[in-house]
């Protein structure tokens, strides 16, 4: 459509410019989030009245493979989607529900879906995926699949070389074919829309649009008590994981090797990370009481004990002192200067 001038010839254009699907909030973000691309056709969309304009939902839940310990079992996505379920039958009486993921293996046996359906009776419930989900509409949406995967939304997945030269060339811009069925898939929704993302490696696609309403204005952001998120304080792009190395578990970005952030995990448990909360830096194992101090300097870092090479003194020293992006040389005594170690014959104290 972009090239019918080029490839055809002259025309008149006509926008369909009124929707009488989605609510304005839904409308809105949609529009902005497609139209990050700049090769798409770009249209002022008008909702209809009618609709209820309710906030876009974004739940953040822990993955099955939870990386850092907590108290209770991570939640899968049926767990979480029988939550939502039965918030929804209590905000309508009646309602159709749409329930949408990227491939087909996210969509239940013919015997779960009745299991689910049975529980809520007043409430039509389908599956589908966001291909299929073409031409459909719901008063809710959920979609699922939200992981920064091969297998996630978007597909990170490659097509193969001989079917690629079999198709149209797509534009540069990243993702874009993922980016229109994303757009499709949150379009579906009339009032109510539910996007329940990996809180571990949630989708670029989630990222962008908490980035797209960085006052959280029109969403309504849940994360589960043992969903951590942490964004990378280096490319602010990719969130923190854990992996282990030869020297036990440290913390990277997930977009290693193109980010090289990476920090220690925390040194009390050894398990979770430091993420900042009530003007300090805690570790995300809610098991343990680990507390550092934010660096008054940079207020991203944290105090933590380094040792002087030369001298063999203890002292505080911010822990992006080897952030290449962001280098932060803050230092501070670890003793008051009349307690502080001296060296003799043998090390005491004044």
């Amino acid at each position: 459509m972009t090239r019918f001038e080029q490839l055809v010839g002259p025309f008149w254009r006509t926008d369909l410019d009124l929707t009488f699907r989605s609510s304005p909030n839904i409308t809105s973000l949609s529009r902005e989030f497609v139209l990050k691309n700049p090769n798409q056709l770009e249209k002022q969309l008008h909702p209809s009245t009618g609709r209820r304009d309710l906030p876009i939902r974004i739940l953040f839940r822990s993955p099955m493979d939870v990386l850092v310990e907590s108290d209770g079992d991570a939640s899968t996505f049926q767990d979480v989607l029988l939550e939502e379920l039965a918030k929804i039958s209590k905000e309508f009486d009646q309602a159709s529900v749409l329930v949408l993921s990227r491939y087909r293996r996210g969509v239940p046996r013919p015997e779960e879906q009745r299991s689910i359906r049975e529980k809520f009776p007043t409430l039509r419930i389908s599956w589908s995926t966001a291909h299929a989900a073409k031409g459909r509409e719901a008063d809710a949406v959920i979609i699922g699949d939200l992981d920064d995967s091969p297998f996630g939304f978007p597909c990170l997945r490659e097509d193969d070389p001989l079917i690629i030269r079999l198709l149209p060339p797509e534009d540069a811009f990243p993702c874009s074919e993922e980016r229109r069925l994303f757009y499709v898939a949150m379009t579906r929704a009339r009032e109510r829309l539910v996007l329940v993302a990996n809180a571990q490696q949630p989708s670029p696609f989630v990222l962008e649009l908490l980035a797209l309403r960085a006052t959280s204005e029109g969403l309504d952001i849940v994360r589960s008590d043992d969903a951590v998120l942490k964004f990378c304080p280096s490319c602010n792009v990719g969130t923190i994981v854990a992996r282990d190395g030869v020297n036990g578990r440290f913390y990277s970005c997930t977009k290693s090797p193109v980010c090289s952030y990476t920090e220690e995990a925390c040194p009390t448990c050894r398990r979770g990370f430091l993420v900042e909360r009530d003007g300090s830096f805690v570790c995300s194992n809610r098991s343990c009481d680990h507390r550092a101090t934010v660096c008054p300097r940079c207020k991203r870092g944290w105090l933590e004990t380094k040792i002087n090479g030369q001298n063999g003194d203890k002292f505080l020293g911010c822990s992006r002192f080897r952030d290449e992006e962001a280098s932060c040389t803050y230092t501070q005594d670890l003793y008051p200067r009349a307690h502080r170690p001296i060296y003799g014959r043998g090390r005491r104290w004044r």
